[in-house]
């Protein structure tokens, strides 16, 4: 056996765990395999090679693989990227363990382990029990009364791993054990959101037939057969099974515009899957829309279904009854927004998922019978912490819930607190469910993939631009998330984030040759994956939002912390040499400030969201609203700009002669000026080319990120 000390906390190779005092962590083998190898060369530089081939020998992995390991590593001891106490990063290069590092002494006992097999113990307790009993043999005081000591010790170390493994079969951030992961589905097609029968044999999900609309089918798990339940296409959300099994209910949305934008209102419909089995069916109408936004329906019994209701902007939790068709209130927050809800028959406790302006999530239990409700926070980590989407999901037969994130499954106990379970995949996972009996689970695995684009033109004197004037080139080219392109300041560079090594990181793309592989200049860990980042005026370094932060980047990958005063959501662009605009968390509120880096001073501009922002030459602040409206602030208040009520808004930039430009959703970028309030069309690609990033009016060129596909499918977690 292998044991050895970094600093105070011991290491237990044979049994994968970090001990220090009374706390245990347990981690995964490969964990403490890099571990190991940075401990045999403490103090000195290993690099990624050097890991990759005596960690992962005949595998193909990248290097976040490591970066991965190394943040689980740092979370135990208590470090983190910024102090490096513990464990160092050399950019491009590898890691060093900075901690002390004692070795102690391989033990091994036959008498021990003989005794340990007549107990019934399995490998991993007799190695426990012959490292204590090893020790007390070998002293030079053992005698017949040390003897008895041993037996006593013996004795102490059973309890104490009945006492461990007793606890770790109640708890439910131990249940999961995920080995292997298998397609249930294998279409060109998009399919999301997947929820299992009653009886655990079929499994329902939607398959999409364009960028919006989609139908319900479903999979029979014993013979593989797939039935397609809807006979007309629509919008269709999670299918959710009546206790029985025979009836379907779903919300369905009357509306849906480009970008994926999902319009109109959502109400409830149902289906027959004993009919649907034989032929596809029409939907009927359980709940018109008129009054109300409906979704995440859930039954309660046969008979009463609970779902989300949002009216004049304030949800609620509505219980309808199918015989009565009578509807009652269950739960209404006052200032909060409802995400989703889920329903367990074993504790009889609806679980609801809410969350205040600035996305603080809280778990909320009801019991629909005794009317009680509780709240707690959810206390998800990292860069989960301001996560939109937990949709929560209960064990079968557990007090513990169910969701995801990133790569990542995470199991939440009653307290909100969150224990995270990483996953064998490169694509992240979507809406995970138990079976009915937690034999599996299933979810829909995948992942958006955007292109890096430039659009250039010849000339801007009329809308109505000759198509030969206008042309497209991809830069970037992945099957992987790339967004947020912007052009380097008297350079050559284009820098963007790309999904590439595993993790949201920058790299840099020659913006002249558009020729050779674009470059990884940044190297955060997983817990402080790159959100965006924008250029420094004179192009020698970029400011970037990383880990609820901001970090300045060198064009040689070297990165300087600023201690940040608040946590930092985004960044929107640099304004003067050395004032950056941010979209920040102050006293529990977004608000848009201008932030000077080098002073560390900062102004608040305005309180509220917003998706887009720009503070103009003259310091006059717009910005793009949740509802995808332009504003102007004036007096601290938002001021709808009525020349863009007709349509929505999404990238904002700066132009000439105080001048902004606005790019619509039909990808129209307008110009409008801010003295006259004059808008007039300034170039229409006609054409899709997805989400502006940035615009060079000198060259007649910008920065896109587009489209190309959105691979999802449905897979079983064993």
């Amino acid at each position: 056996m292998i044991e050895f000390y970094v600093g105070n906390y011991r290491i237990d190779m044979a049994r994968s765990q970090i001990v220090a005092q009374d706390d245990i962590l347990s981690m995964e083998p490969k964990v403490l395999q890099v571990l190991l190898i940075l401990a045999e060369n403490q103090g000195q530089v290993v690099p990624h090679e050097v890991i990759l081939n005596k960690v992962w020998p005949n595998s193909v992995v990248g290097a976040n693989a490591i970066q991965r390991c190394i943040a689980q590593l740092r979370k135990a001891f208590n470090d983190d990227a910024k102090t490096q106490r513990v464990i160092s990063t050399h950019p491009k290069i590898g890691y060093s363990l900075l901690a002390d590092v004692n070795w102690q002494t391989e033990l091994a006992s036959n008498y021990s382990q003989e005794n340990a097999i007549e107990l019934g113990l399995e490998k991993a307790e007799r190695q426990a029990v012959d490292q204590e009993v090893t020790q007390a043999v070998k002293s030079p005081l053992a005698n017949k009364a040390s003897a008895a000591k041993q037996w006593i010790l013996i004795l102490a170390v059973l309890l104490m791993l009945v006492g461990v493994f007793t606890y770790q079969e109640r708890d439910p951030a131990n249940t999961l054990n995920i080995k292997k992961l298998t397609a249930l589905t294998a279409t060109d097609n998009k399919e999301l959101k997947p929820s299992y029968s009653p009886n655990g044999r079929y499994i329902a999900f939607e398959r999409y037939v364009g960028s919006c609309k989609n139908q319900l089918w479903a999979k029979d798990t014993q013979d593989n057969k797939e039935y397609l339940l809807t006979e007309e296409v629509g919008i269709y959300g999670t299918p959710s099974w009546s206790p029985d099994g025979t009836q379907i209910v779903f919300s369905s949305v009357t509306q849906c515009r480009k970008h994926v934008r999902l319009e109109g209102c959502q109400e409830l419909r149902a289906l027959s899957f004993n009919l649907a089995k034989t032929s596809p069916q029409a939907t009927r109408k359980i709940l018109s829309c008129e009054n109300g936004d409906y979704h995440s329906p859930v039954w309660l019994d046969n008979d009463n279904i609970a779902f989300i209701n949002t009216e004049q902007g304030q949800d609620s939790l509505i219980k309808l009854s199918l015989t009565h068709n009578e509807t009652s209130t269950l739960y209404a927050p006052e200032d909060e927004s409802l995400y989703s809800v889920d329903y367990s028959r074993h504790l009889n406790l609806l679980a609801l998922s809410q969350f205040d302006a600035v996305h603080n999530f809280s778990l909320v239990l009801i019991d629909p019978l005794a009317q009680k409700t509780t709240k707690t926070a959810l206390q998800p980590e990292g860069v989960h912490k301001r996560n939109k989407y937990w949709q929560l999901n209960w064990h079968p037969n557990q007090e513990s819930l169910l969701t995801s994130a990133g790569k990542s499954l995470f199991t939440v106990n009653l307290n909100g607190q969150f224990s995270e379970h990483q996953l064998p995949a490169m694509h992240d996972i979507y809406g995970a469910r138990y079976h009915p009996q937690a034999d599996n689970i299933v979810a829909a695995l995948g992942t958006f993939d955007p292109d890096i684009g430039q659009l250039s033109w010849s000339k801007v004197d009329d809308a109505q631009l000759p198509d030969k004037s206008i042309t497209q080139q991809i830069l970037a080219r992945s099957t992987v998330n790339e967004h947020g392109a912007k052009y380097q300041p008297h350079g050559d560079h284009i820098g963007f984030i790309s999904d590439r090594s595993g993790t949201a990181q920058v790299w840099l793309l020659n913006a002249v040759e558009h020729s050779g592989a674009p470059t990884q200049l940044s190297y955060f860990q997983d817990d402080q994956a790159v959100n965006a980042f924008v250029w420094s005026p004179d192009g020698n370094f970029m400011i970037v939002n990383a880990g609820r932060g901001l970090t300045l980047l060198d064009l040689n990958g070297e990165i300087t912390p600023i201690k940040m005063p608040f946590e930092v959501v985004d960044i929107y662009h640099t304004h003067g040499e050395n004032q950056v605009l941010l979209k920040i968390v102050e006293n529990n509120q977004y608000a848009i400030v201008l932030f000077n880096f080098d002073s560390y001073d900062f102004e608040t501009l305005y309180i509220g969201s917003s998706q887009k922002a720009l503070y103009t030459e003259r310091d006059d602040l717009f910005f793009i609203d949740d509802n995808d409206m332009l504003n102007r602030v004036a007096g601290g208040k938002a001021l709808p700009v009525a020349e863009f009520n007709e349509d929505k808004s999404f990238s904002l930039f700066q132009g000439k002669n105080n001048n902004i430009l606005v790019v619509d959703s039909y990808d129209k970028l307008w110009q409008f000026n801010v003295d006259s309030s004059v808008k007039s069309l300034y170039l229409d690609p006609k054409g899709h080319i997805g989400t502006v990033s940035d615009i060079s009016l000198d060259k007649k060129t910008l920065l896109f990120s587009k489209m190309v596909s959105i691979k999802k499918e449905i897979v079983l977690l064993d």
